[in-house]
């Protein structure tokens, strides 16, 4: 590690060690993680975290609110989720956040998400298990919109240029909270893959920053980026580069 690699190491180990604490999730410092936090101790919590992460785009105190009115609590009973009144927002319908919600009801996520991760490439273990999640819930429901298309993604193409395909932001940013251990991520799936394997969820304020920090060269917010990305962190944290996303999103966050 070059002098450079251990400024920028110890830069962003500061802002973990200031990061990693309760105290980061209120609700003066909005945040989807707070959501997620208050089912914890669910049984569904993993088909709850994929709601409050799809979700995650936009101004982070309406995404809050808006996930403080969806009934995760009734997971445990598809009969009375089928009967729910579900929110809008942005550009998603009520529609669409109760068709995401019925369909994750149905799914093993976890047995889906390992039976792809364990037979892909070890470097590409989570992106191959986010296309096998993304696949079954297209699946398990043939409710079909311009809002529920968005809010899954398109799948990810190993045949495809990573230039050409998204960056996976807010799928990555579920996995950080399933894989990762820590005051903030829940680990909830820990063990099924290495944190080693987890990307960094990448958007266009992550992008700036790390452009600023020089872990990325050029602003971009295609996987490729995510790519470079996660392989700069690794170079400071091999075991564990996506240590540092919170801090660097709380970063970005505060700056804007």
């Amino acid at each position: 590690m070059n002098t450079q690699q251990m400024t920028l190491k110890a830069q962003l180990e500061s802002a973990y060690t200031l990061r990693n604490n309760p105290n980061e999730l209120c609700e003066q410092k909005p945040d989807p993680l707070l959501v997620v936090h208050r089912y914890k101790h669910r049984e569904s919590i993993d088909k709850i975290a994929i709601v409050c992460a799809l979700l995650a785009y936009g101004n982070a105190r309406q995404i809050v609110r808006t996930l403080g009115a969806i009934p995760l609590e009734l997971f445990a009973s598809p009969h009375q989720l089928a009967h729910a009144t579900f929110p809008l927002y942005r550009f998603q319908t009520a529609d669409d956040i109760k068709a995401l919600c019925m369909a994750l009801a149905q799914i093993p996520l976890r047995d889906v998400f390992c039976a792809a991760a364990d037979s892909a490439p070890r470097h590409l273990a989570a992106l191959y298990g986010i296309a096998a999640l993304q696949r079954a819930i297209l699946s398990a429901t043939t409710y079909r919109s311009r809002g529920f298309t968005f809010l899954i993604g398109l799948p990810y193409n190993p045949d495809k240029s990573p230039y050409s395909q998204g960056a996976f932001k807010r799928w990555n940013l579920f996995l950080r909270w399933a894989i990762r251990k820590d005051c903030l991520d829940l680990g909830f799936w820990e063990g099924t893959i290495s944190p080693s394997q987890l990307f960094l969820p990448l958007d266009t304020h992550t992008s700036t920053l790390c452009v600023e920090l020089g872990i990325l060269e050029h602003k971009a917010n295609h996987l490729q980026a995510v790519f470079c990305a996660t392989d700069a962190l690794a170079r400071l944290n091999p075991h564990d580069p996506i240590k540092y996303d919170f801090a660097l999103y709380r970063i970005g966050q505060e700056r804007r």
